[in-house]
């Protein structure tokens, strides 16, 4: 009998995707972390009696380890001192800023500074990761290797055929998964506030 033309095969190995272009986002400079609206700082001071009843006023809300919130003007607001501006700054410069206001405010500064909750600048990771999460970007440069960590790995079935995005300011950059899984360079690219990465 004749049974005519065979169909086509259900999968055709030349069909297949071929693997993923490389595209990488350009190298930026990491700088040292700078202060954003958001973040909530801490002033910690020497626990001696003198300091604390010099800083009377200051260390209210310091006793209790709660610290001041960036407000959207860039500036915290300081008991007896008023309002100084530290957004956009190193911790550093904020620390001279605040240590100038304080002694402009005739009050013996002896203290550091910390950042205590980093909410102003953040990544974005989802796709094929176990747990996609948002990720903020702290005093330690941001790689990506940490922060597919931080997201519980890639979970894709096949290296072969899959990859990371990076959508940077309106750009797309793209990793192959396989290369990325080989090249410890590769793992250290740097990210920037306001990345979206998607594995697929």
């Amino acid at each position: 009998a004749n049974l005519g033309s065979l169909p086509s095969p259900a999968f055709d190995q030349q069909a297949r995707p071929g693997n993923p272009a490389m595209i990488l986002p350009p190298q930026k400079k990491v700088g040292p972390y700078r202060i954003g609206v958001g973040d909530v700082v801490v002033l910690s001071t020497p626990q001696t009696g003198s300091t604390v009843s010099e800083l009377s006023g200051l260390l209210a809300a310091q006793n209790r380890r709660s610290g001041y919130t960036v407000q959207d003007d860039g500036s915290i607001s300081i008991p007896d001192v008023g309002r100084v501006e530290i957004a956009g700054r190193t911790l550093q410069e904020a620390e001279a800023v605040l240590f100038q206001t304080l002694v402009d405010a005739q009050i013996e500064p002896s203290f550091s500074l910390e950042v205590t909750e980093f909410n102003s600048k953040r990544i974005s990771l989802g796709g094929a990761v176990k747990s996609p999460k948002t990720i903020p970007i702290t005093l330690s440069p941001l790689v990506l290797s940490d922060a597919v960590a931080a997201a519980g790995g890639v979970t894709v079935q096949s290296a072969d055929y899959a990859s990371i995005r990076i959508y940077r300011d309106g750009s797309l950059y793209q990793i192959p998964l396989r290369a990325y899984l080989s090249s410890a360079e590769l793992q250290r690219t740097p990210l920037s506030d306001g990345d979206n990465i998607f594995v697929d």
